[in-house]
């Protein structure tokens, strides 16, 4: 976690002096090996929020078995703040036992979500004066509560929001003992079941029923609930807007069932809400195809009317029967965007319906529209608010009417390319724009027109901002706007002076973001091919090594035998310069066992002095008794060789020379430094049967294992011939 350094407030935890909007783990503080799945905030100086979840361990080997573990990471509070609010998820803690939230005295929010509650005892949060209460289990693996009564929510006499998941049983007085209850939101339908609990709620304003798989409204319960002013059916599979049970006379309500599948609405629907002082509607992504005309006849008034992201609504008389039947009605919201309506004309009689019905604010984005007229908006001079795209002409006077419009969203604009002219859209008359949304349009084909004495105009969001607007908005005091430019943009053309006019941009600018893209790729595309060379290097370094081994050998000359008396004995190689074979330095001097004799000579030196690479070996039998001492001869051999290599065979090991060879190498490798020990195993030996002398030297020097497998025999060889030939060309 990371500290978020503020002003220093006198909020002091357990001898911790906190900062002003603080985040810190509780890992330091707490008495839980396990507290580093919980986090401490501070915000404001007065509130503390507490969050303990399980998915902060990765490998989940951490975890909390009971609630009273878990706060033992609550530090102590040496001074009284205002509100703690407590967020746990992901545990397995089954039971919520007496006093588990005693350490908690100011917790004013709880939320324990997929937590597996499944039994609450009578005093568990007793002390506390929770006002916000989440107890949510909805998974499949989750049973949810065993039982809800009226004596366990007593505890919780302060409730204002209450969150449901799985309940299996509940008993009808249960929501007696939650006179303050404002609002309810239920994770899952099993209490609907039991509709009887809705009696008691007295003072509900609003119930969320968001997604838990309803089919119809449940009209059966909004008699019990007279004080309820808003109801959230969205994202359920509900088909109609019909309801059993009446709804009673309310001084407004808000009902949403976006996200069903509702095919049509008719007036014996919406007369469900005659007695409704003022409605709003959200019927947005459903599946809307007809809309009965007049279908408003018993409506009075009208807040908000959503029929956002219906595709199918343009495609029938159902838009227009919708206007129709607006006529007259007061509406202050109306939403028709992404609605599929095609429109090539789009004039003041389109709207006529809605000319006295004050309408605020209209969507009226991603639709098909050919052209916006200048009286496209005469009909609806009250808006406030207005979003419209998708059009491929516009009027200069388009938005003249609309004098108090504050809010104005323009984007998605695709004038035809045949359309030669320019239009100038007139902003100047729009004394009341504060917020101004200009983004994915053609500005090579559409410019504004601002008057200097539009003082409102504070938050400007637009793409392809040009030079001199912006010198525009710099005489201006106050401004506040925000720039954007498309992803996807070109240089474009247009007069000057106060308008979105005539600028260029280079492509750098106007591609700003693909062009850091196109960089980023090529840095990872140069890594990439980094790591595949260096990885492809690494496999092959040896044989490549091998290689140019090759080519310095052939630059060299080649090698003469030396004649040696006994025919049995292995031939060893001096160079072909005449030179005395006893000043003659040898690539190697060769210590074996005799039962190696002949896989020395019919394997190892033909491998060796025969191939590509040519090496001269000399090896201890080749010592004359006679012409010198053994001692001096061997001596001597290895004094003339770059490398001395043994041949270790358990028989080896156990002939008392190779330990007097050992030591004559090792002392001639300390003395003169020139030399290379190289240990070849030809036979499987565990280190616990190697002398002393023998396992430093396979430690600390080039061991070499001999294998019978063809594959592994040509890398032994490749190695070996590597190491010989280290000391050869230098």
């Amino acid at each position: 976690m990371f500290l978020k350094v503020g002003v220093i407030v006198s909020l002091c935890i357990s001898g911790i002096l906190l900062k002003k909007d603080q985040k810190i783990t509780i890992a330091e503080i707490g008495e839980n090996e396990n507290c580093d799945l919980c986090e401490l905030d501070t915000h404001r100086d007065v509130i503390v929020t507490f969050q303990c979840h399980q998915y902060l361990s990765p490998n989940k080997t951490k975890t909390f078995t009971t609630i009273d573990e878990l706060f033992s990471c609550l530090p102590n509070f040496t001074q009284r703040i205002l509100q703690i609010r407590v967020n746990i998820s992901g545990f397995n803690f089954g039971v919520v036992p007496n006093g588990s939230f005693s350490r908690v005295p100011y917790m004013a929010k709880l939320t324990l979500r997929e937590c597996n509650i499944t039994r609450l005892e009578p005093n568990a949060f007793n002390g506390s004066e929770i006002i916000k209460l989440a107890i949510v289990d909805v998974g499949k693996d989750k049973e949810g509560i065993s039982i809800l009564n009226r004596r366990l929510l007593q505890q919780f006499h302060t409730i204002a929001e209450l969150n449901l998941g799985k309940v299996r049983s509940i008993e009808n007085e249960t929501f007696t003992a939650l006179p303050d209850l404002y609002r309810l939101t239920l994770e899952h339908k099993s209490i609907l079941d039991h509709n009887q609990v809705f009696r008691h709620m007295h003072k509900l304003r609003i119930l969320i029923l968001d997604g838990i798989g309803l089919k119809q409204i449940p009209g059966v319960i909004l008699p019990y609930i007279p004080t309820l002013q808003e109801l959230n059916l969205a994202n359920n599979a509900i088909t109609s807007l019909r309801f059993n049970g009446t709804l009673g006379t309310r001084w407004n309500f808000r009902l949403d069932v976006s996200g069903n599948s509702i095919k049509s609405v008719t007036q014996s629907d919406m007369i469900q809400f005659k007695d409704v002082g003022t409605l709003s509607l959200d019927l947005g992504g459903n599946d809307l195809e007809e809309i009965e005309r007049y279908f408003l006849r018993d409506i009075n008034t009208i807040d908000k009317l959503l029929f956002n992201r219906n595709l199918k609504l343009g495609k029938t008389n159902a838009f227009m029967n919708l206007l129709k039947s607006s006529k007259g009605k007061p509406i202050k919201r109306l939403g028709l965007s992404g609605c599929g309506i095609v429109i090539d004309s789009f004039n003041s009689s389109i709207l006529k319906p809605l000319e006295d019905s004050d309408l605020q604010t209209l969507w009226l984005g991603n639709n098909l529209i050919d052209t916006l007229e200048s009286d496209a908006f005469e009909p609806v001079k009250s808006l406030y608010y207005l979003e419209i795209s998708n059009f491929m002409h516009i009027s200069n006077e388009t938005f003249s009417p609309l004098r108090n419009l504050g809010s104005l969203e323009i984007h998605d604009m695709s004038v035809l390319q045949t359309r030669k002219e320019h239009v100038n859209v007139r902003l100047n008359q729009l004394r009341e724009l504060d917020t101004l949304w200009l983004h994915k349009l053609d500005y090579s084909r559409i410019f504004f027109t601002f008057g200097n004495d539009q003082p409102n105009l504070r938050n400007l969001t637009l793409n392809n901002l040009a030079q001199p607007f912006t010198n525009w908005l710099r005489r201006r005091k106050h401004q506040k706007g925000k720039v954007y430019h498309d992803k996807l943009c070109s240089s474009s053309e247009g007069p000057t002076n106060q308008e979105l006019l005539k600028f260029e941009l280079t492509w750098l600018e106007c591609n700003m973001e693909v062009f850091i893209r196109i960089i980023a790729l090529s840095v990872s595309s140069v890594v990439l091919v980094g790591i595949i060379t260096a990885s492809l290097l690494k496999y092959f370094w040896q044989d490549i090594k091998y290689m140019q081994l090759v080519r310095r050998a052939k630059r060299h000359h080649g090698y003469i035998r030396i004649p040696v008396d006994d025919p049995n004995a292995i031939q060893d190689d001096i160079p072909m310069d005449g030179g005395n074979p006893e000043d003659e330095i040898y690539d190697a001097f060769v210590s074996y066992h005799s039962e190696k004799r002949i896989w020395v000579r019919d394997v190892m030196t033909p491998e060796l002095t025969k191939g590509e690479v040519p090496f001269s070996l000399i090896h201890d039998d080749n010592i004359i008794p006679g012409q010198e001492s053994y001692f001096g001869g061997l001596m001597s051999h290895m004094d003339r060789s770059r490398h001395i290599i043994f041949l270790v065979t358990r028989g080896w090991m156990k002939e008392g020379w190779n330990e007097f060879e050992m030591d004559s190498a090792i002392d001639m490798l300390t003395q003169t430094k020139r030399h290379t020990l190289i240990v070849i195993l030809l036979e499987h030996i565990p280190q616990k049967e190697m002398s002393h002398k023998l396992k430093l030297m396979v430690r600390h020097n080039v061991c070499l294992k001999w294998s019978e497998e063809e594959g592994k025999q040509r890398t032994f060889w490749r190695d070996l011939k590597l190491e010989l030939g280290k000391k050869r060309y230098e």
